[in-house]
């Protein structure tokens, strides 16, 4: 039985150096997972810190989270937003991926990015953002 869908946003800190293909492996790993339960989002990693956005039946984001919590990669989770949707804002993206080595840290951030300061509607800005910063990197590629 569905308990209807929901958006949570969370961030947390890498724990040790993640070399580029344990990354990608991760990242990789994560889109196979999400698809098989229809979740979408995006994930955002600076080098430092993690900030994703998981949408989906309430079931499965928090059986993810609770994978995520698990994972020794990832210290001090912390839940920036929980909400109930109608719709998805990432709906077509299992995760979608920026890192750091795109300019929406530096355009958006200064470089300075930091997403435990962010209130629940800051994290949803940044997602938002995130989201068109992508869109319009993609139509430039077409």
């Amino acid at each position: 039985m569905s308990l209807g869908n929901v958006r949570v946003i969370y961030c947390s800190t890498v724990t040790t150096d993640l070399e580029k293909d344990d990354f990608i492996e991760m990242v990789r790993t994560s889109v196979v997972n999400n698809k098989k339960r229809n979740l979408t989002g995006i994930l955002l990693f600076d080098g430092h810190y993690f900030f994703q956005v998981l949408e989906g039946d309430k079931e499965d984001v928090t059986a993810i989270l609770s994978k995520i919590q698990q994972d020794e990669r990832h210290h001090n989770i912390y839940t920036l937003s929980r909400r109930q949707i109608a719709t998805r804002l990432f709906p077509k993206w299992s995760m979608e991926l920026i890192d750091a080595n795109n300019d929406f840290f530096q355009e958006t951030f200064g470089g300075d990015f930091n997403p435990y300061e962010f209130s629940d509607n800051e994290a949803l800005v940044c997602a938002t953002n995130a989201k068109a910063w992508r869109m319009r990197r993609l139509q430039e590629v077409s």
